[in-house]
């Protein structure tokens, strides 16, 4: 059944080597109770191991039923190590923490045995060799002996053809010497049982066979056989249950408790630091994109005609800014916005007033194409109505101008008066006036460096000032001359005109305008659109941008510690386990099965904290949004969305990737290190 041919093994020591094995040839029955004798270091646990496939040759043939291990895949030789080839431990490398029948049955469940089949069989034997009231115990309480024979039953439940035990009696008294020969001699009568030891007296009782071993060769040799016995290797399929898989990675969690929570806590804030930060991301966008809308100075514009001019005798120049060309102002808008002369001069746009008749510090006035608000959305509105009719009788408010008071503006009056003096043609015309205006309503708009401001009718203001005449310009002209006119028709350098025309457009040519003042910058044709809209919009989107760019970092920071723990713990849980992944090994557990348990375990940490850190990012990225609203009176700063970026559960994915890609990654690196490490060192440190 076994044959070896000049079979020889060297080990390192120091810088030299050492020949442990060498020119062994030997043949095995396929059935019979075999005892290898020899000093210690003589080589016999490195002959066992050589057969069970634990460690390679260094020069020699090993055929076990005709075929040579050398040539065996790994899948093969686990397969060997499973149906075929049950190892016995000097010290009985049981799993501690599970019962004595576990022992048994996780030896089935190994190979796809399901678990009731695997519980009936392992009541079955415990009962055969009457050690049934050890069933329930705790592997850790047992006595040597009751662990070797323990050793035994999970071998032999699997009904290997080879048995092979290095030192099984070495540890133990005389009674438990005698009953562990006894199952081995009797399991040897249908059976090969190839066993070490030192004991001159058992060897001599039971054996059926004896080699000698010294000096790394066989010195002696009871019973040579000449020919192998022609039994091929048996195929034998395992099942798929992975249920022991599962009990054991079960029995990690409860052991490692305290590893796993603290994995558990240091990838739960890296998840939800990576989930705020998603959040805000994509929300400060959507942010930006409501907010900008939010303000009734979003649809106007002024226009100015800026001309680079050279001071004479002088290397530098002068910027002048006039109002433009009525034509080539509406050519380069191309129907994209209404135009409209700028009445700044008589209205300032920055004017102190008074409050009930109690002076107030300036605040800023401005004209809207549409005090009825029709164009826009009423949502605005906080409290109030807008004026049904363009009229200067009846003015909107912001929330910044509502907050300078303490109780209501609403309905409550505001006054404002100027004294201005016109010349034209050298003819001099004064005019003052004052304007009375009632608060309809207060407007929310985007609070990002937003100021208080007061916001009447372009067409009403256009209509007061066709009926302020200019009495002395008209005489002097011999036609009526106001001030709507005078602005109208005035030079485009005229201070009349405040240098620049101003431009209404619906929300739909926003973006069209927005295009045409970046265009226009870029241009050599001196129009220049400027937006109070637009500039506190594009600070709020660099702020925002400049804060995105400085939570990269700390994303990269969040992705590496997360990567970080999760190999750390995979590690940690490898070194404090390795043993007890070698001794499935040499069971013949299947190395991806025992990767999986590595890996289960992570994952299942992993998809904890992913679930706990999605539970907690949703409400929380809430709360913040809450927070910063009342400290910068901005909305949904922060909301975690679940279809954000227009990805369907977008942060579920996230976490679902990153909780499976970090541990499969993480157990990768100890499993590499366990298969580049001998499964005979693994199993010999203590």
């Amino acid at each position: 059944m076994i044959k070896l041919s000049k079979i020889g093994k060297k080990y390192k020591e120091g810088d030299s080597e050492k020949w442990v094995l060498k020119d062994i040839s030997l043949i095995l029955p396929s059935k019979g109770l075999v005892a290898i004798q020899g000093e210690s270091g003589s080589g016999k646990s490195t002959l066992l191991n050589l057969i069970s496939m634990m460690e390679k040759p260094d020069e020699g043939v090993i055929k076990i039923n005709g075929r040579n291990v050398e040539k065996l895949s790994e899948k093969e030789k686990e397969d060997f190590r499973f149906f075929e080839c049950g190892f016995i431990f000097q010290h009985f490398n049981l799993f501690e923490d599970v019962t004595a029948k576990d022992n048994i049955v996780h030896s089935l469940l190994m190979g796809g045995v399901d678990s009731k089949t695997a519980k009936d069989k392992a009541n079955t034997l415990l009962k055969e060799y009457k050690l049934e009231h050890l069933a329930n115990k705790k592997t850790s309480v047992l006595s040597g002996g009751e662990k070797q024979r323990i050793a035994i039953l999970r071998t032999i439940i699997r009904s290997p053809r080879i048995i092979l035990a290095d030192e099984p009696t070495g540890a133990l008294d005389e009674k438990n010497e005698k009953a562990i020969m006894k199952m081995l001699k009797e399991y040897s009568k249908e059976n090969l049982v190839v066993f070490v030891s030192h004991n001159e007296r058992i060897i001599k009782k039971y054996s059926d066979r004896i080699l000698k071993i010294r000096n790394g060769g066989i010195s002696d040799d009871s019973k040579i056989l000449r020919k192998a016995d022609p039994e091929p290797m048996a195929k034998r399929k395992r099942g798929n249950s992975s249920r022991w898989i599962i009990d054991v990675t079960r029995g990690h969690f409860k052991k490692d408790i305290k590893r796993n929570a603290l994995s558990f806590a240091g990838t739960l804030i890296s998840f939800f630091g990576i989930l705020i930060s998603l959040g805000f991301y994509s929300s400060s966008k959507d942010t930006i994109e409501k907010e900008k809308k939010k303000s009734l100075l979003y649809t106007s514009a002024s226009v100015s005609l800026v001309q680079e001019e050279e001071i004479e005798g002088s290397p530098l120049t002068l910027n002048r800014t006039r109002r433009p060309i009525f034509g080539d102002l509406e050519r380069a808008l191309d129907g994209l916005a209404r135009i409209e002369c700028d009445y700044s001069y008589f209205i300032p746009s920055y004017s102190a007033y008074t409050f009930n008749g109690e002076k107030k510090d300036p605040v800023s006035f401005a004209p809207i194409s549409d005090i009825t608000l029709k164009d826009r959305h009423r949502s605005m509105l906080l409290e109030g109505d807008p004026p049904r009719r363009d009229s200067l009788e009846f003015v909107l408010v912001n929330k910044e101008f509502a907050d300078l008071f303490s109780e209501s503006v609403l309905n409550h009056k505001i006054e404002i008066s100027n004294s201005v003096k016109v010349l034209r043609n050298n003819i001099e015309d004064s005019l003052d006036f004052s304007f009375e205006f009632y608060i309809g309503g207060v407007v929310d708009e985007f609070s990002f460096l937003n100021s208080p401001r007061v916001y009447y009718s372009l067409n009403a203001i256009k209509a007061n000032l066709s009926s302020l005449k200019l009495e002395n310009i008209s005489k002097a002209e011999g036609s009526n001359v106001d001030a709507l006119s005078l602005v109208e028709e005035c030079a485009g350098d005229s201070p009349y005109g405040s240098y620049a025309y101003s431009i209404f457009f619906s929300e739909d040519n926003a973006p069209a305008i927005e295009r045409l003042m970046h265009e226009l910058d870029k241009g050599d044709t001196g129009l220049k659109i400027t937006s109070q809209s637009f500039d506190v919009i594009q600070s709020f989107s660099t702020l925002v941008d400049a804060f995105t760019a400085c939570l990269v970092p700390f994303l990269i920071l969040a992705l590496v510690s997360s990567f970080a723990i999760t190999c750390f713990t995979s590690y940690s849980s490898y070194l404090s386990k390795r043993k007890e992944f070698a001794i499935m090994h040499a069971l013949g557990a299947r190395s991806e099965d025992v990767s999986n348990i590595n890996l289960l375990e992570n994952v299942g940490v992993s998809i904890l904290s992913g679930i706990s850190a999605l539970a907690l990012a949703f409400p929380l990225s809430r709360l913040f949004s809450i927070m910063l609203d009342k400290r910068v009176h901005i909305a949904n700063l922060v909301t975690l969305k679940i279809n954000a970026f227009n990805v369907p559960f977008f942060p579920i994915l996230v976490i679902l990737i990153f909780s499976l890609v970090f541990p499969l990654f993480g157990s990768a690196i100890p499993q590499f290190v366990f298969r580049k490490q001998s499964l005979v060192k693994e199993l010999s440190d203590e």
